[in-house]
């Protein structure tokens, strides 16, 4: 834009700077440039791409440019020029990886053969014999070991160690193995040297003995498990071996604890596609990607990411293109030029501007309705119990690179924990609880900076009518009042029932048992008077029938007469009943109780049946056998009632099972859910078993 003055300037809360013109409005971003850039291709995105950087004598640094075959030295002002050596172009096409030895001026590569260059006498040596374990359309890794020999080879079967003065080598495994994989990279162990970190191609990690022996692997399916399998880049870095993946960040491997820690972008990298890894000062790490430039902190987590906005030649950087010398510069290789830095002058922070709200939208099921909220108010936001979703949309004014933007949201009352959104600026909830809560968002740039306010919107969710106190207060009301209907009723039905057992038994006693009496009393008259023989015995067996009736009638009274209910009102009637039948036939009686509570109501169907059964068996003793002495024993408690009836006669008339009595006596145990045994060994006896107390 071409203007002859500047009217007015202004620079907003985003670090940017307003230029008010006579010919229009000019933005100018003011970030340091932290970076030296060096053989840049400045017309073009995509220059010159450089694949390996590896140290020379006197301090200089070489690298080689991929697309042109070429090395190029930087001496330590930062300026490059090309290393001329005779036929380069082609000898050096394919070559990924180098090694130097300073001492002696040389450097070591391949393609398909070992090539050795000598920059004393700037020329170039192939070594075509060591085709058959080398590929220049794979990775092709070459490592210099600490005994100066040479590692290389791009599977493992074809792993060669090479004597760099006579070329004389030797395989790494003398047998195939189990699984040839293809290599990527591989470095020496600081802590042991006799082992080799291998980085495969799409197989995980290898920790490779050099006396020809895998000793560990590591993959997505160990344990401890790589976040992938495909690995770019290792460092080995203070008991702690650092793998860069493809897609998977950095994968930190604890070597003391066995243990993996996974720093991707949701922890703050700058890309998940990890393809160098180097040293900087205590616990920081500098991480190149395919998409910017990240110093990771391994103790506190605190990182940066850089990118072309901050001086970077491009943001995608290549593998092996990376090396830091003695000095503490920095050199990384990418898709255009080399960038150098010191990280002690990376380091810049800055307050992004606060987050604005831009709407807040609600669907209604209900009424199949959406509305829309553009401006907060001071109050919570009201959702109503229709509301079967809703969406909250935000946005920070900056004006460039947005995706380098993430957010942070949280709902407070419902998540525990911030959740990482990327750089989507809006989230939606499904049919949220009732209750209050809290939403929350923060911004962060790429550095880590946040933004100087985030969003705080209050939310109450109303509760739905039936989950209400005053609705919950009515149920239960309701709950309540039938309980106690149906309880009343019951009760009602059971005085009642008293109260018509009452009757009954008074009026049988009364109006029933008198006429009895009566009758009886008459027909004993009557026997007295008359002197017939025959008419005697007649009148004599009405007043036998008569009595006994009235015997009956009085148990039947006794039974169903509520005022009787309790258990001593049932050991009162069984201790008449043994006075009246056994005494008289000069037997001898005991009865023995053992219960908790006399008093208690017990039920009126057991009540019955336990006496009937005792006046069965008294009866019994008395027609079938000759005892003169019968014990009686009854318990109630501990969840049982037992009633046992022993004579010590001899039956003589009944065998086991025999008559309608001892079935009448089984039937109404079966009755009462109990079980009745018969005791035929010296003497008769019954024992009545209930397993629950009455």
């Amino acid at each position: 834009m071409n203007f002859s003055s500047i009217n007015t300037i202004f620079l907003d809360d985003s670090n940017l700077l307003w230029v008010g013109t006579d010919n229009g409005l000019l933005k100018v971003k003011l970030k340091p440039q932290n970076f030296e850039r060096i053989l840049e291709n400045k017309d073009r995105k995509w220059g010159k791409t450089f694949r390996s950087i590896f140290p020379l004598k006197d301090g200089y640094v070489a690298v080689m440019c991929e697309s042109e075959n070429q090395l190029y030295k930087i001496n330590t002002a930062g300026n490059a020029s090309p290393i001329l050596l005779q036929n380069s172009y082609q000898k050096l096409k394919y070559a990924r990886f180098f090694v130097s030895d300073t001492v002696k001026n040389k450097a070591f590569t391949v393609n398909n053969s070992l090539i050795e260059i000598d920059f004393n006498s700037q020329s170039l040596n192939t070594y075509d014999e060591f085709s058959f374990y080398l590929n220049e359309t794979k990775p092709n890794p070459i490592l210099r070991l600490k005994d100066g020999s040479l590692l290389t080879g791009f599977k493992l079967s074809k792993l060669i160690q090479i004597d760099a003065d006579t070329k004389a080598f030797s395989l790494i495994f003398d047998s195939q193995p189990l699984k040839d994989y293809e290599l990527i990279t591989y470095i020496q162990s600081e802590i042991n040297p006799e082992i080799i970190w291998i980085a495969t191609q799409s197989q995980g990690l290898l920790k490779v003995n050099l006396n020809g022996t895998i000793e560990e692997e590591f993959t997505v399916n160990t344990n401890p498990s790589l976040s992938k399998n495909s690995v770019l880049s290792l460092l080995e870095y203070k008991n702690n071996l650092l793998i860069g993946t493809f897609g998977g960040g950095v994968n930190v491997l604890d070597l003391e604890k066995h243990t993996i820690e996974v720093i991707d972008k949701k922890k703050g990298l700058s890309d998940n596609n990890v393809v160098s890894i180097l040293p900087a000062d205590a616990n920081k790490i500098v991480v190149a990607t395919y998409n910017g430039l990240s110093t990771f902190n391994l103790k506190t987590k605190m990182h940066y990411n850089y990118f072309v906005e901050d001086g970077l030649t491009h943001n995608e950087f290549n593998y092996t293109s990376a090396y830091k010398d003695i000095n503490g510069n920095f050199y990384l290789g990418g898709l255009n030029g080399i960038n150098k830095f010191k990280f002690e002058e990376l380091f810049q922070e800055y307050t992004l501007p606060a987050l604005n709200f831009t709407g807040f939208e609600v669907y209604n099921q209900r009424n199949k309705s959406t509305r829309r909220i553009s401006k907060l108010k001071e109050e919570a936001i009201v959702l109503s119990p229709y509301d079967q979703h809703f969406m909250i949309d935000w946005s920070i004014p900056v004006y460039f690179g947005k995706s380098q933007y993430s957010f942070y949201t949280k709902l407070e009352g419902f998540d525990q924990d911030w959740f990482y959104q990327g750089s989507a600026n809006s989230i939606r909830y499904n049919k949220l609880p009732a209750g209050t809560y809290n939403f929350k968002v923060k911004g962060m740039d790429a550095n880590g900076n946040e933004s100087r306010a985030g969003l705080s919107i209050p939310i109450y969710v109303e509760q739905i009518f039936y989950k209400r106190w005053w609705f919950i207060s009515l149920l239960v009301l309701f709950v309540f009042g039938v309980i106690y209907l149906f309880f009343q009723y019951r009760l009602n039905q059971a005085l009642a029932m008293e109260r018509l057992r009452t009757k009954i038994s008074s009026d049988l006693h009364d109006d029933v048992g008198s006429m009895l009496t009566g009758l009886a009393m008459q027909t004993e008259m009557l026997e007295m008077q008359t002197n017939h023989k025959i008419d005697k015995n007649r009148l004599h067996k009405i007043t036998t029938m008569s009595r006994d009736t009235i015997s009956h009638m009085r148990d039947l009274v006794w039974s169903i007469d509520s005022r009787r209910d309790t258990f001593a009102d049932l050991l009162e009637r069984m201790q008449e009943l043994a006075e009246e039948m056994l005494l008289p036939a000069q037997i001898a009686y005991s009865i023995d109780a053992d219960v908790i509570n006399p008093n208690r109501k017990i039920n009126f169907n057991c009540k019955r049946n336990l006496f009937l059964i005792f006046k069965e068996a008294i009866t019994n003793i008395l027609k079938h056998s000759n005892a003169d002495k019968v014990n009686v024993k009854i318990s109630n408690k501990d969840e049982q009632c037992i009633l046992h009836i022993k004579d010590n006669g001899r039956v003589e008339t009944f065998e086991s099972g025999s008559g309608m009595g001892l079935a009448n006596m089984k039937l109404r145990c079966e009755n009462i859910n109990g079980q009745l045994t018969l005791d035929f060994e010296n003497g008769f006896g019954v024992k009545v078993y209930l397993p629950h107390s009455i």
